[in-house]
């Protein structure tokens, strides 16, 4: 979420709309700070209200600059947008479901189980099953990239070196 923060802000900069995003961010900021406090004392969150009122102003930035990049300056083609978006939601999806798969308590007792026959993992029985959540996510996401053909994905590791 971050990059592409950091590239809505390159594109007012690069057209030399400099008061745009920083008038936007000084609005942001007291936006964190309203919800800060709102959050914070309406909530039983504790310290997660801070981080909590700095996703949601991060998102409302990034949602208002998106729009003026769209509007103002004609950059973003959204029909590109929505069609890539759902090439990296699928796999987002399937991502989410691997993971809510491997914290079913009978799968987790089960790996747990198995790894006793492991010679290595026979101790280390959590770490076993750590590595195969993380291994199977990783491999969960990347074929369902490649199958629903996500540009993104091709960009990133399809790409030839030159």
């Amino acid at each position: 979420r971050k990059w592409k923060l950091f590239l809505y802000e390159s594109l007012f900069y690069a057209k030399e709309y400099l008061k745009v995003p920083a008038q936007i961010g000084l609005v942001i900021i007291f936006l964190n700070i309203f919800l800060a406090f709102l959050l914070s004392y309406t909530t039983n969150l504790q310290g997660a209200a801070m981080a909590l009122a700095t996703s949601i102003s991060s998102i409302v930035y990034a949602c208002i600059l998106f729009y003026l990049a769209h509007k103002k300056l004609n950059l973003i083609d959204i029909h590109q947008l929505k069609s890539n978006g759902l090439k990296l939601l699928i796999p987002s999806l399937s991502l989410i479901a691997w993971l809510e798969i491997m914290q079913i308590k009978a799968c987790h007792n089960a790996i747990i189980a198995y790894s006793q026959y492991l010679w290595f993992f026979e101790n280390h029985s959590h770490l076993f099953c750590l590595l195969l959540t993380v291994i199977g996510g990783v491999f969960t996401y990347m074929t369902t990239a490649l199958m629903f053909k996500s540009n993104e994905f091709k960009e990133i590791f399809l790409k030839p070196n030159h």
